[in-house]
């Protein structure tokens, strides 16, 4: 979680978890898996910035894990922020579900064009935080 593979007491580099998970996203939706290195040091023990990570990432997996565990790639992996799109997504998929994850909160509403496939109907939209659906329109395409 350091620039180093394994223990290095001199490498004090540590990767913010926010971008620990960020990685984690970007590689599952692609179809692969994110390894993380935890070195233990001579004594044994799992330096605190590692511990502090892998707790941050244990609340987000907490909440994210069905967006994460036993999916794969979808059709399409990604929408990039882009002007009127301020926030990059990533997509996962489990059965009948796809999952948009978005990398930043986003400030205001969000268009995810990628699940405007015409034919074929959005059936629900929830946040995995908040069991609640959302209620909303979809834009009429132009």
């Amino acid at each position: 979680m350091n620039t180093s593979y394994g223990y290095n007491q001199n490498d004090h580099n540590w990767v913010e978890p926010r971008e620990l998970i960020v990685r984690l996203v970007d590689i599952v939706s692609k179809g692969g898996n994110y390894l993380l290195n935890v070195g233990p040091t001579a004594e044994g023990l799992i330096p605190q910035p590692s511990v502090e990570r892998l707790q941050d990432f244990g609340k987000w997996m907490a909440v994210n894990a069905e967006a994460i565990y036993g999916t794969s790639a979808w059709k399409v992996t990604h929408e990039q922020a882009a002007a009127g799109q301020p926030v990059a997504v990533r997509f996962t998929a489990k059965g009948d579900a796809v999952y948009a994850i978005c990398l930043t909160w986003p400030a205001q509403d969000l268009l995810i064009k990628a699940l405007g496939t015409p034919g074929r109907a959005v059936a629900a939209v929830r946040m995995l935080a908040h069991p609640i659906p959302f209620s909303g329109s979809r834009p009429t395409p132009a």
